[in-house]
């Protein structure tokens, strides 16, 4: 099957449903690659985004296998890489920029940006630098163990107020054991809402600005 057939094939039984031409041109950046980003990376791949960012400093190690889903083979690699690695293998046709190292404000982003990152400080530092340049939407998932939060900011003034307010001191963040962070079950979930999120934005509809979803007592609320 050649690349005009496979990516024919790749799109067609979502095609009514996801825009070609809205995914065509998507140029995603993915700020963090661990348990959320990795698979908001992976679904984009598999759904025919093929312009990709990747920025993370931090290379796989063995505590990551179990809760971000990266393999044995790919332990001291740095995450970008691997996770380049593997969207090429899902979508050959995909044009990946990995950038090894934290986010800085010199980077450009692209039409969407899926932030990913452990760090309110950080979140706050992206927000404040990029908040204002035309990006399609802005998408943050946080997660805990079994509890997962997604914030989605397009165009609307609302969804900007709430962002801000949800930029606490990382004092009031809650403080996890070491063994309850995180879970691959947990992060798939969340990825899937935030490209799910990112969907409706390219099909000019209205996504929730906040999501609260406890996978524990499977519990949503939605705003």
């Amino acid at each position: 099957m050649n690349t005009a057939q496979l990516k024919e094939q790749r799109n067609y039984r979502h095609r009514d449903l996801l825009p070609p031409d809205a995914i065509e041109a998507t140029e995603a950046t993915i700020i963090g690659v661990g348990g959320i980003g990795r698979q908001v990376a992976l679904t984009l791949a598999a759904i025919g985004v093929t312009h990709f960012q990747l920025i993370d400093p931090d290379t796989v190690e063995p505590v990551n296998l179990g809760p971000q889903g990266y393999r044995p083979d790919q332990i001291t690699k740095h995450k970008v890489n691997a996770t380049a690695e593997d969207i090429a293998q899902i979508n050959p046709e995909a044009d990946i920029r990995a950038v090894a190292g934290p986010w800085n404000k010199h980077l450009r982003g692209g039409t969407d940006v899926f932030i990913c990152v452990d760090s309110i400080k950080t979140r706050k530092d992206i927000w404040t630098e990029w908040h204002s340049n035309g990006y399609r939407a802005f998408i943050d998932g946080r997660m805990g163990a079994e509890t997962m939060r997604i914030l989605t900011i397009e165009n609307r003034s609302s969804s900007k107020i709430i962002y801000d307010d949800s930029l606490f001191s990382a004092d009031e963040a809650e403080q996890l054991p070491c063994t309850q962070k995180s879970t691959y079950y947990c992060a798939n979930v969340c990825a899937g809402i935030m490209v799910s999120q990112f969907t409706q934005v390219l099909r000019n509809m209205r996504p929730a600005s906040d999501v609260v979803f406890d996978l524990f007592t499977l519990t949503l609320d939605a705003q």
